[in-house]
């Protein structure tokens, strides 16, 4: 009997112990995936940008950006942000390259703490060069948005970025972040390009008869 009133004594007491603990360390009130949130990222600091015969790399140097329009989960963000690392692209469109780049953005949240967005992957959605030293980037990162401040564990997100230069001058940027991610490029499939080509062919078809 005296073993039997230990061993209650003991649950109960750990109980007690338990109970304590979770009424002091209570769980942080974001905790849990990462919310829907948005924004539109312009630059201060123009980039860096290599271009070589079948692609090229472009470097951010820890620069500050602006945050335009938050939403969502970054609806409290603060004005800046930063911007940081290199990203390596083809020039041949709707191939990706494989990256893993932790803290490449990164967001102060006046609510929460900082907002982070790691790449795992860069997809060149167009790409134009007129040869004159004009030319126009796009490309699709895909990534993960968290906030570890908040315990907000990692959800995919993706960051479209468009790079421009004009003339051979100094490039500028543009991005937009997506949570849940953009929709990536498309790529046509073969049955569409035969009807593309076909109606092409017959256009051409129906000039001639009229020439």
């Amino acid at each position: 009997m005296a073993k039997l009133i230990n061993v209650l004594y003991s649950a109960a007491f750990a109980a007690a112990i338990i109970g304590a603990g979770s009424v002091g360390g209570a769980a942080p009130a974001y905790a849990g995936p990462y919310p829907d949130a948005g924004a539109g990222i312009s630059y201060s600091v123009a980039p860096t940008v290599n271009l070589g015969g079948t692609g090229g790399s472009v470097t951010f140097g820890n620069d500050t950006v602006f945050i335009i329009g938050p939403t969502g989960q970054l609806s409290t963000a603060a004005s800046t942000g930063k911007i940081n690392g290199t990203l390596t692209f083809f020039n041949t469109i709707n191939v990706t390259i494989t990256e893993a780049l932790t803290g490449f953005l990164a967001i102060n949240d006046n609510a929460s703490g900082v907002n982070d967005f790691d790449v795992t992957s860069v997809t060149t959605a167009s790409y134009s060069d007129n040869g004159s030293g004009s030319v126009t980037i796009g490309l699709y990162i895909a990534g993960n948005l968290y906030d570890t401040v908040a315990s907000l564990t990692p959800t995919l997100a993706s960051l479209t970025l468009t790079l421009n230069r004009t003339n051979g001058g100094a490039f500028s940027y543009s991005a937009t972040l997506a949570d849940p991610p953009g929709p990536p490029p498309s790529v046509p499939e073969p049955a569409s390009i035969l009807l593309i080509g076909a109606g092409l062919a017959g256009l051409g078809l129906v000039r001639r008869r009229k020439a």
